[in-house]
């Protein structure tokens, strides 16, 4: 089958918005994915409309950790979407196995890297998710789909349609997959970049933790879990992981996105004091449910209990004004129990 100047190969997959090929650009020799959009969303003319101008938009993004975004064809009523070809494996597949936080470090910095080149240029993803995230053969990421998710239907929109693939449509002015998004997109509130934090916070915890940390039974009770409920901590079931980076995530699974990052390149600069050992500038130990656990040396400072006595972590006394009192009480009564 051929579609202009492409000849298709093989069905590489479909989803919500289509099926993609794996097809050869016969005029610059080169392998290239075609996206065809599904038929219920072509007779959508507004939807076809604004696909056309979101991917316009995306293709003006040149990185590396970004599949780029080549051309639409418009060829006999039909919609293709021309996207870089990306051999590896989504980070999905690679869930299979676990994941150490050493090997998952590299991984986060450049996600975060490729979102900040993104809200750079005020291109917000919208439904970031490990089917998203590629894993390529030189030790990178690509990240799909910039600038065309999903659409999904208001509550007002909402039909007696049943939705196509876990609780998701593909007309409406929503975007994204439920289990991804944030709470603010989820109530219909303005959203911003820090949506996308969110749904790479969620990534992040599943890819450490080997599940998701707000997927339940149903579509209610998954929504319900996103709005209301904290994802259990990190540590409860990895306790090797770092301190400062369960805090990172916690403070992406913030319900309110004013307690979030306020921007990727926040996160991305946290991360990278992480790979240097470096304690982050930004602390949000106030996230965390309850203090970790661990001895308190003289000076403030908390011994990990399953480390080697030389390994410390940096936990200022400050961040619990009792300990202060105690501490000021207990040299006051010395002071006041010294013979003469």
């Amino acid at each position: 089958m051929t579609v202009g100047r492409f000849r298709i190969r093989s069905r590489l997959g479909s989803g919500g918005m289509g099926e993609v090929y794996l097809a050869e650009d016969t005029s610059l020799k080169r392998s290239v994915a075609l996206k065809r959009m599904a038929p219920r969303l072509r007779n959508d003319e507004r939807y076809r409309h604004r696909f056309i101008k979101e991917a316009e938009r995306a293709s003006s993004l040149n990185d590396h950790r970004i599949a780029g975004i080549y051309d639409v064809l418009e060829v006999r009523d039909e919609t293709f979407l021309v996207m870089e070809y990306v051999e590896g494996v989504t980070l999905r597949q690679r869930l299979k196995e676990p994941f150490g936080w050493k090997e998952f470090l590299p991984v986060a910095i450049e996600c975060a890297e490729a979102l900040v080149t993104a809200h750079e240029k005020s291109i917000i993803h919208r439904d970031i998710k490990p089917e998203n995230i590629m894993l390529t053969g030189k030790g990178g990421i690509k990240i799909l789909d910039f600038g065309v998710a999903r659409r999904l239907p208001t509550h007002r929109q909402i039909t007696a349609n049943a939705p196509t693939e876990s609780g998701s449509t593909d007309t409406g002015s929503l975007s994204g997959t439920l289990a991804y998004m944030a709470p603010e997109v989820l109530v219909e509130k303005e959203s911003d970049e820090r949506a996308d934090l969110f749904s790479v916070g969620v990534v992040f915890y599943e890819t450490l933790a080997g599940r998701h940390p707000f997927l339940a039974g149903s579509v209610i009770a998954t929504t319900d879990r996103i709005l209301n409920s904290p994802a259990e901590p990190l540590r409860h079931i990895k306790p090797e992981l770092p301190v400062a980076l369960e805090q990172m995530i916690s403070r992406l699974l913030a319900k309110d996105p004013a307690d979030r990052y306020p921007h990727a390149a926040e996160l991305a600069a946290d991360l990278h004091a992480l790979e240097r050992g470096d304690v982050p500038k930004r602390r949000c130990c106030w996230l965390s449910p309850s203090p970790p656990s661990g001895s308190i040396s003289r000076d403030g400072w908390r011994r990990e209990p399953h480390r080697r006595k030389s390994t410390w972590r940096s936990y200022p006394s400050r961040r619990w004004p009792g300990m202060q009192t105690a501490r000021r009480f207990q040299a006051d009564w010395r002071r006041r129990s010294r013979p003469g």
